[in-house]
């Protein structure tokens, strides 16, 4: 008895085994894949849209990351998945923190927490209002530069009262500016999945009217036939 619980204790340990952690290279593959098929991965369903084209996209994701053959045998579709969103989680977690020390403590060049890269291109991909709830409506022409810059370019500074009053527009409200979407929207890919379609069906019509020519050849060589078939034989009328 000892010795089967034993047993599938291994079996399940064994099963239970992990793939390996995913490196940096796989990391950075995996969000330049979804930042670029963005529209196709997380877009709404339409007639043009269907779970098909989403599942075809998140497909070549995954040939991508298994391209880099660091998995034998592969990573699984629900890895690739988890790990993007452990990473969106891990961007919203550090905005989320920046944004607590700044309304706690007004921040500090050293208080926040800078974005790396990585996490650059996963905060593209996230929703303007999310963007702006979590990093506390932030000017779109920052955040691409949100590494190398420092945390004033993202708090309010305190200017002398003797500059102010050389410079009344010093005190001037900076007008918000909207954050810009990626490059692929949506309606780009969309555009593109229209001219596809309608390429595809000139040339479905183009088959079709080949083998309705086709078609009606093979029926005059039928009609042909028949007629010879039946025509009577001269040399039998003139015998008779």
């Amino acid at each position: 008895m000892a010795l089967t619980t034993l047993t599938g204790n291994i079996t399940k340990t064994e099963g239970a085994k992990r793939s390996p952690n995913f490196t940096s290279l796989e990391k950075e593959v995996l969000v330049d894949e979804i930042v670029a098929n963005l529209s196709l991965l997380f877009g709404q369903f339409t007639t043009k849209m269907t779970p098909e084209i989403q599942s075809e996209a998140w497909g070549r994701v995954l040939l991508k990351v298994n391209a880099l053959g660091v998995v034998p045998g592969g990573r699984k579709l629900s890895e690739i998945k988890k790990k993007y969103q452990q990473l969106k989680s891990e961007v919203k977690a550090k905005g989320a923190a920046n944004k607590r020390e700044l309304n706690e403590t007004g921040g500090g060049e050293s208080a926040l927490s800078q974005l790396d890269d990585l996490q650059e291109k996963i905060l593209s991909t996230l929703p303007t209002v999310s963007v702006e709830g979590i990093f506390g409506g932030f000017d779109s022409s920052d955040k691409p530069t949100m590494k190398t810059t420092t945390a004033r370019n993202h708090v309010p500074q305190c200017t002398p009262s003797s500059r102010s009053e050389e410079d009344p527009s010093i005190n001037e409200s900076p007008r918000p500016t909207k954050r810009k979407l990626p490059e692929t929207t949506l309606y780009q890919l969309q555009t593109r999945q229209v001219t596809l379609l309608e390429t595809q069906v000139k040339e479905l019509k183009r088959i079709g009217d080949l083998m309705q020519q086709r078609n009606n050849i093979e029926e005059e060589k039928l009609k042909l036939k028949r007629r010879n078939l039946n025509r009577p034989n001269s040399r039998t009328m003139w015998s008779n």
